[in-house]
């Protein structure tokens, strides 16, 4: 069935959008590629697991206080530089 003239043009903006981003904690976007009905986004490998995987990894499945306090001040300046760009994280 293939993306509507709507859905691609919604994805295109997003894409725009996306690249328009320029933050140390937000990957950059090394290319694109449409195939058929689907549209892939290629952005760099991250090695690390992502926060939830990171706190379940440890055994006592928390984080200390300092180093929860210095990972929300990272979440917190990357949403505010979104919202400067006028995006909305969601």
């Amino acid at each position: 069935s293939g993306l509507s003239h709507t859905e691609r043009n919604r994805i295109h903006r997003e894409i725009e959008f996306y690249n328009k981003l320029k933050h140390q904690h937000i990957p950059s976007l090394k290319d694109v590629y449409e195939i058929e009905d689907k549209i892939a986004l290629v952005i760099p490998f991250a090695n690390n697991k992502d926060l939830l995987d990171y706190i379940n990894s440890r055994a006592d499945k928390r984080l200390a206080e300092d180093e929860a306090g210095k990972i929300f001040v990272k979440l917190v300046n990357v949403i505010q530089y979104i919202h400067s760009q006028q995006v909305v994280h969601r």
